[in-house]
């Protein structure tokens, strides 16, 4: 009865590293896709207005 009960905390403190390391690689993964939506929206918000420019319409006023 004892046996069991003894591998129960060791195999639960091996899967919480594991997951640990595997949060902080989807961390990481989440933190460089953030980035890349960020610049992706940016670059969509910017371009119309680049366009607005070109044509002389201006549906998005410059703040």
């Amino acid at each position: 009865m004892n046996n069991p009960i003894n591998l129960v905390p060791n195999e639960s403190g091996i899967s919480t590293t594991i997951n640990s390391s595997e949060l902080n690689f989807f961390f990481n993964l989440i933190l460089c896709f953030h980035h890349c939506v960020d610049m992706l929206s940016l670059y969509l918000v910017l371009l119309p207005t680049v366009e607005d420019e070109k044509t002389s319409t201006t549906k998005y006023p410059m703040l």
